[in-house]
């Protein structure tokens, strides 16, 4: 409505001219009150004053006219706006790099150096924050004049403000651990392992604690002999970080690992990532569930935790560990550990061998030797297990899964019954194939245990001695480990024989038979039964007197008789 104007003062005429410039100078007496004005559409000029007058009432009819009028929009800042989407974004991405790299520092050197790359994160961390923070709100204000009645920026940057108020108290927080930081970096600087090259096999070795530092001294020991043939690694675990860069070390170079006596927690790392992977059966494997190395547990130490823990276990996992393992390992806890023997680490391909002073075993005698170790020196039970590996394969291919099950199990009862019916055939097969001397010290043995009970007056665990060899009882533990010696040796006699079975002369078989007639005639007249229905002081009064009477007839000639008498 205003338009264009021209004004003449009686000397000249000025325009074009918006309204604007006629008011300011009419008010600052530029023109008098005998100027003229006019403006498009005017027919004539008018005075100065009534064109004034006139311009205000125009002025108010526009200004009404314009909030009736819908107005078109301004373009909306798209360059700006994805620039700064741009930043945020980067700075987003810049601060998660930080955060992880937290789980990276402890551990990354002296300790003076962890506190300060520690404190370069945390100002890093801040700047990514404020990287976030200041571009979000001045794109916020863009929007708002964008779209003047959307409510979308207020409560973007009331979210903004308390983000960084948020922010603000976790950065305080993060400079105040610092001091936990030097605590951490100084216990871990004192778990150094020692990193040596054996010519001999042309192994790299690791013995010890997995602390800082160790990926330096490997790389430093490779650079050194690059003929290396592998890592033999002896570690009860440590940082799961420098753990897995060694391991990517070690797969990058193709090399192989072995372990010989053990590889707890963080070392399954290092074990898996070799090319072939080798460990003696006895060697002591387990899972671990990580934790963090101080007792103080601030929600940072959790959070550096749990990322650390994701890593090495999908690590793990996609070099063989069966997933559930992981997870019983995660379950148990931090303060025990997931046995994971050899044999089962062969089974599921984590290991391509296991080995007996650096001899491949198949998998049969891989977990017969395990059962062994299980049973230790107790009872005589791993010298006879070892009898029968030694001197009965057959046994040990036929038996070797459900034993190595049954004592893997944790049940001390099925792991004696399977024992038990493993071992009770070989042994009756031996009493029959093995030298008179080995089957005579077994048969004195036995004549010991029965005489102890029978003294001892306890009938029901001698006719249970009677029933099953190995049957538990309350006869005494030194003469059943005499036992046992005795009848391992006599099982490897059997297996020296071939397990042929002895043919017996008829002179022993009578002998035996008059042994075993006089026997229970000395029970019978003592008033007691020996028959299948018989008390169990007379079934072992019985046995008794007649390996006494076999006895009497010296080692060869009760050695013969007592087969005779087992064979019919």
């Amino acid at each position: 409505m205003t338009g264009v104007w021209h004004v003449y003062d009686g000397a000249k005429k000025e325009g074009p001219l918006s309204a604007q410039e006629v008011a300011t100078r009419y008010a600052a007496g530029e023109l008098g009150e005998g100027a003229l004005a006019w403006r498009e559409g005017w027919p004539e000029w008018r005075p100065i004053a009534a064109a004034l007058a006139w311009l205000g009432d125009a002025a108010g009819l526009e200004t009404e006219t314009k909030a009736s009028t819908p107005q078109a929009k301004s373009p909306a800042p798209v360059g700006p706006a994805l620039l700064a989407l741009a930043i945020i974004v980067a700075a987003t991405a810049c601060g998660k790099w930080l955060f992880d790299a937290q789980s990276q520092v402890i551990g990354a050197g002296s300790p003076a150096t962890v506190v300060q790359s520690y404190r370069l994160l945390v100002a890093g961390m801040a700047a990514a924050m404020a990287g976030v923070v200041v571009p979000s709100w001045w794109l916020c204000g863009r929007v708002r004049r964008w779209r003047p009645n959307s409510l979308a920026p207020g409560l973007v940057r009331a979210l903004l403000v308390l983000g960084a108020t948020l922010g603000a108290i976790f950065i305080v927080l993060q400079l105040r651990l610092t001091p936990l930081v030097r605590d951490i970096a100084n216990r871990e600087a004192a778990q150094v392992a020692k990193v040596t090259f054996q010519p001999a096999g042309r192994w790299v070795d690791i013995q010890g604690a997995i602390g800082p530092r160790l990926t330096a001294q490997v790389s430093q020991s490779l650079r050194a002999h690059p003929d290396a043939a592998g890592i033999r690694i002896d570690s009860p675990g440590g940082m799961t970080s420098e753990a897995l860069r060694v391991a990517r070390i070690i797969e990058t170079r193709g090399l192989d690992v072995r372990v010989e006596h053990e590889c707890v927690s963080a070392c399954i790392a290092i074990l898996v990532s070799g090319r072939r992977r080798t460990a003696e059966w006895n060697a002591r494997i387990a899972l671990h569930a990580l934790a963090p190395v101080v007792n103080t547990y601030p929600a940072f130490l959790e959070l550096i935790t749990q990322q650390g823990r994701g890593e090495f276990e999908g690590y793990v996992a996609d070099h063989g560990m069966p997933k559930a393992w992981i997870n019983e390992a995660e379950a148990i806890g931090p303060r025990q550990v997931r046995p994971t023997p050899p044999p089962d680490l062969l089974a599921v391909g984590v290991l391509t061998a296991v080995t007996r002073d650096g001899a491949p075993l198949n998998v049969d005698n891989a977990k017969w030797l395990w059962v062994e170790a299980q049973a230790g020196e107790r009872n005589g039970v791993a010298e006879m297990l070892e009898a029968v590996r030694v001197s009965a394969p057959h046994v040990v291919r036929a038996s070797a899964d459900e034993l190595y099950s049954s004592v893997g199990s944790g049940d001390p009862r099925r792991a004696g019954d399977s024992i038990r019916s493993v071992l009770g055939p070989v042994v009756d097969r031996a009493q029959t194939t093995a030298a008179a001397g080995p089957t005579y010290l077994q048969m004195e043995s036995s004549l010991d245990q029965l005489t102890y009970l029978s003294r001892a007056g306890d009938w029901s665990a001698c006719e249970a001695y009677l029933e099953g060899r190995l049957a538990s009882g309350s006869g005494s533990p030194e003469l059943k480990r005499r036992e046992m010696i005795a009848t391992a040796a006599m099982i490897r006699s059997a297996g020296q024989a071939g397990w042929r079975t002895i043919e017996t002369r008829a002179e022993d078989l009578a002998a035996a038979r008059q042994v075993a007639s006089a026997a229970a005639q000395r029970v019978t007249a003592l008033g007691l039964s020996s028959g299948a229905h018989g008390s169990d002081r007379g079934k072992c009064l019985a046995a008794l007197y007649g390996l006494q009477g076999l006895d009497r007839m010296g080692a060869e000639r009760g050695a013969a008789a007592w087969q005779a008498l087992l064979e019919h």
